[in-house]
């Protein structure tokens, strides 16, 4: 991958993975990468992204991290130095991208150059193929974690929608979780990365066309603070999948009938907090509406099973 605006320190520059390309959405027309791509989002719509776009990238990995923005939801970000330039590749974790680079991260040698390159096509047998291969030694890295949460394919012919939905969003925790606490930890301190959000197109666009996303409705927001050393210790010792598994055994206990509905991270501390206290758990400010598209849950259950 060649062509990049130089950056300056320490600082990197934030590329997103779409279409089977890597993205500089920053870059102008003047750009001599700079490229255009129509693609239809979930809604039917159709939308342009624009930028630099490339085939591939290599270099090596030097940080990761996982990011929650306000309004577009939690992502990846994975640190790579190549050619004496620092790039964040930022991923949603909604998004299909995400969970290839997260199975990479947990099987490949750390210590090695790393070559990604992103895919996305309709083959011969009319079925969408995406998501990102890599290698390292010229050799292909297969992305088969052992342990990884899975369902015999029988289950997925009985079971109801929202069972399913709430599979594969338990599947993505599963690999957060994974990542957090065997790879996060082998690099020691974050790198310094560039301070500003990502752009609303970085993220929106890929989000709507490549993974359907659970319709969580927040009418409002619990009025429950938790202290910031507590914010702490608990993100740093107590991982997103842990609470959520305390808490699912905590509402069957005490909350029959209901279940856990999708929270943020900063969420997800506040209700751990007061389940540990024994409080009300506010589920009457989250609302879920659990209806999902029939051909987007065939698409996730394909992509799945084809890994």
């Amino acid at each position: 991958m060649s062509g990049l605006s130089s950056v300056n320190d320490s600082r990197g520059l934030y590329l997103s993975i779409a279409g089977g390309y890597i993205w500089n959405r920053k870059a102008d027309k003047l750009d001599p990468d700079y490229g255009e791509q129509t693609f239809t989002r979930v809604d039917k719509t159709e939308g342009v992204r624009a930028g630099a776009r490339y085939a591939d990238l290599t270099g090596m990995v030097v940080g990761v991290e996982f990011k929650t923005h306000p309004e577009y939801g939690e992502s990846i970000n994975v640190t790579i130095d190549s050619n004496e330039n620092r790039y964040i590749i930022s991923i949603s974790t909604n998004n299909r991208f995400s969970q290839d680079m997260m199975k990479c991260l947990l099987v490949m040698d750390l210590e090695k150059e790393l070559f990604m390159k992103p895919y996305d096509f309709v083959g011969s047998d009319k079925k969408r193929a995406m998501g990102i291969s890599f290698r390292q030694d010229g050799e292909k890295i297969p992305l088969r974690v052992e342990n990884a949460l899975t369902k015999e394919k029988d289950w997925f012919k009985t079971a109801d929608k929202k069972a399913i939905r709430r599979f594969f969003e338990d599947l993505t925790e599963w690999f957060v979780a994974e990542v957090e606490e065997v790879v996060i930890p082998q690099f020691g301190a974050k790198p310094s990365a560039p301070k500003a959000e990502p752009a609303e197109s970085d993220t929106e666009d890929e989000v709507e066309e490549e993974t359907p996303k659970a319709k969580t409705k927040v009418k409002a927001k619990a009025e429950v603070e938790v202290e910031p050393e507590t914010k702490e210790k608990v993100a740093d010792e107590v991982s997103p999948l842990k609470m959520k598994k305390a808490l699912k055994a905590y509402i069957t206990e005490n909350y029959e009938g209901e279940e856990l509905p999708k929270l943020s991270r900063e969420e997800l501390v506040i209700w751990y907090n007061l389940s540990l206290e024994t409080e009300e758990l506010p589920f009457e400010l989250w609302t879920v509406d659990a209806e999902v598209d029939k051909d987007d849950l065939d698409k996730q259950l394909n992509f799945l099973m084809e890994k």
